[in-house]
């Protein structure tokens, strides 16, 4: 008996390690404060690859892209103002651009090392990326915040917060 119990727990943890994700769409959203007001918005037109390993974090690949012009706040005005030159200059810098460099586990969630490049400014960061499910589907999420002038975005301003917290959600399908 006890050897069929160290074939199963030998089995079943080869099956576990052989989960692998794959994934083509993520949503990005955000929050700033302005003038003592959470506003909220989203980016759309991601353009990427995601691939996750959990137990071979050195295959893991991010590389994704959202294009600029795609801001929305749900305020026409608010979101023309942004695509400016002064926040996101979308003429000159069409995309934002997240590539993943490495990726280690952190507890029950995972820590990855990224490059993250805005309006032509690229910086390294840490963000947390939890692996989940959701309606049974994989799913991957990550919630950071970042400074938007460290990029260039906007200048300093009173009602206008630097700090602004973005959220990813990339559903992921799981690979035979």
């Amino acid at each position: 008996m006890r050897v069929f119990l160290v074939v199963m727990a030998l089995f079943l943890g080869f099956a576990a390690d052989a989960q692998q994700y794959q994934g083509t769409t993520a949503a990005v959203r955000f929050e700033i404060k302005n003038a003592g007001l959470t506003v909220d918005g989203k980016f759309e037109g991601f353009k990427g690859k995601i691939f996750f390993n959990p137990t071979d974090l050195s295959t893991a690949v991010l590389q994704g892209s959202i294009e600029t012009k795609t801001i929305n706040t749900n305020i026409t005005a608010r979101d023309r103002h942004l695509r400016k030159a002064d926040y996101f200059d979308v003429e000159r810098y069409a995309t934002i651009i997240l590539h993943i460099t490495s990726i280690s586990k952190k507890g029950a969630a995972y820590l990855a090392k990224c490059q993250l490049t805005i309006k032509g400014t690229m910086r390294e960061i840490d963000i947390p990326v939890v692996l989940s499910t959701k309606d049974g589907a994989p799913l991957l999420t990550s919630e950071f915040s970042l400074n938007r002038l460290d990029y260039k975005v906007g200048s300093s301003n009173l009602f206008l917060s630097d700090k602004v917290k973005i959220f990813i959600t990339a559903p992921l399908t799981q690979l035979p």
